[in-house]
């Protein structure tokens, strides 16, 4: 529900997510009063089944975000964030999740700025719920993520997203002003360190390194003829045949002139080293950018940037550390609930875009202490090998941390975790082999298809993992043989006669203790 800021009785309800059992009911859309909930208008989005968000824009009644999670047990194209500029009367959807399982969960506006967005959004199959609409496993690439807008709903970035970069980011530039006249590389491709990238018009500089050269030689001719007057002026002097004013205005000219031999010769250097400028190379190995100045440009000099050479091997991937995580780390590192790795050498392990995981792993090489005050996170990063470079900088990539242990954890399959009214929960087997639903608080995934359970549970108690459609609190269970075949399996006994209502199909190899 949202009530319009500036017309407190024009109100918004969205229909949907009503819990009853293990299912929910289905809405139809979006409704709209304008006299303070007497009357009401269905306003659209009736494909979509369930809205959980409305924001107005309080600059423009008109104006309106809509959540949009979808259909909870099968994949759906209506899912996403929805924006109408007509009061409801069309409909956008500005943001879309990853795949058809992900959908707009939650959003906000800034107050200060309504163009600029927030919004969550969440993959249903792979993030706590049972999987059960077939497609991809619950293992596939999450879409799961915070998203911001900042042109109210034009572009999305993802603000928790990594990305990778360079061990070394080069930006290439000509030391000296000059006509472009050759690319020396072909863009995008591998270069060498010290290779030509672009040449420059050289004419000029190869007559400054010329003139340069004449100005030595005439400077070594006039500190030839200074000694040799030097050389005269001393028996004179020492005859008394010529006066202390002569012998040291001799001695001084061959002290200036050797003087202007070294200056000379400096500037023959500085123009052999602008010749040598005009042979544009890369400073490091690695993989070309393409060119940003083509042919016959006039290069000012060192201000243009002409491309860059980025060192992919090894590749570093810059991501972000969340103050609430690190703080959680750290109480539970101190609790001993959980054990990090020795001086903090965690693995690193990166996960592509669309699911596959990268073969090699690598090091967490920096962590900054300082934490931003607008994103709420401390900047890392990751050092990662990249021989066949297969990771290319600036690609979207997600990082996995490994190396910390958690002593004594319990974990329960991935499909026996469910959502509840109050949060996260499981069935358990109670007294009477009833199932008996029991809030857990959970943690991360522990790689194979696990929940590690932070709450809740206590050694010893047996968790529903299977025939989860069937159950419901209070439903008898009945318990089976933990080495019987599958149902359906050769050697399997036959179906059991229904004897109740509500029976579930869990085995003892379903529960976990």
């Amino acid at each position: 529900i949202a009530i319009d800021p500036k017309n407190p009785k024009t109100i918004w309800v969205g229909t949907g997510e009503s819990w009853t059992r293990n299912s929910v009911s289905i809405g139809d859309g979006i409704y709209r009063s304008t006299d303070g909930g007497d009357h009401w208008t269905n306003v659209g989005l009736q494909e979509s089944e369930r809205i959980t968000k409305i924001a107005i824009d309080p600059t423009d009644s008109n104006t309106v975000y809509v959540c949009a999670p979808g259909k909870l047990w099968s994949d759906s194209d209506q899912r996403g964030l929805y924006k109408t500029t007509d009061s409801g009367a069309t409909w956008t959807k500005v943001l879309k999740g990853a795949n058809l399982s992900t959908g707009c969960s939650m959003l906000s506006l800034d107050p200060k700025n309504p163009k600029t967005i927030y919004a969550g959004m969440w993959d249903f199959r792979r993030k706590g719920w049972t999987f059960r609409s077939g497609g991809e496993g619950p293992n596939a690439f999450s879409g799961s993520g915070l998203f911001k807008s900042s042109d109210g709903g034009a572009n999305w970035t993802e603000l928790d997203a990594k990305s990778a970069a360079g061990s070394r980011e080069v930006e290439v530039r000509a030391r000296v002003p000059g006509i472009l006249i050759k690319r020396n590389y072909e863009e995008g491709g591998p270069v060498r360190a010290g290779q030509s990238l672009f040449t420059l018009d050289s004419a000029p500089f190869e007559a400054g390194a010329a003139r340069a050269e004449a100005d030595v030689a005439a400077a070594d001719a006039r500190l030839a003829q200074a000694r040799r007057n030097a050389a005269r002026m001393k028996p004179l002097f020492e005859a008394k045949a010529a006066s202390q004013k002569d012998y040291d205005d001799a001695a001084s000219a061959e002290e200036v002139s050797g003087a202007d031999v070294k200056a000379a010769r400096a500037r023959l250097a500085e123009a052999r080293l602008n010749l040598g400028y005009t042979r544009v190379e890369s400073p490091v190995s690695g993989i070309s950018s393409r060119s940003l100045k083509s042919e016959g440009t006039l290069v000012s000099g060192p201000e243009m940037l002409l491309t860059t050479v980025s060192q992919v091997d090894p590749i570093h991937v810059n991501f972000g550390l969340s103050e609430a995580e690190q703080t959680r780390v750290r109480q539970e590192a101190a609790s001993g609930k959980l054990v990090l790795p020795k001086d903090n050498r965690f693995e690193v392990a990166i996960r592509f875009e669309d699911g596959r995981t990268y073969a090699r792993s690598g090091r967490l090489a920096f962590t900054d202490v300082r934490v931003n005050n607008q994103t709420g996170t401390s900047d890392a990063r990751a050092e990662i090998p990249n021989p066949a470079g297969e990771i290319h900088p600036g690609q979207f990539v997600r990082v996995i941390l490994k190396g910390a242990q958690r002593p004594n954890a319990i974990t329960v399959p991935q499909r026996a975790v469910m959502e509840g009214p109050q949060g996260k929960m499981v069935y358990v087997l109670g007294p009477d082999n009833k199932a008996v639903p029991k809030p857990v608080t959970v943690g991360e995934w522990s790689g194979k298809n696990e929940w590690v359970i932070l709450a809740g549970l206590a050694a010893g108690d047996k968790v529903i993992v299977d025939g989860l459609m069937k159950v419901f609190p209070g439903a008898p269970v009945q318990v089976g043989d933990p080495n019987a075949a599958p149902p359906g399996a050769p050697g399997a006994p036959g179906k059991a006669p229904d004897k109740g209502p509500a029976k579930g199909d869990v085995k003892p190899a379903d529960a976990k203790k």
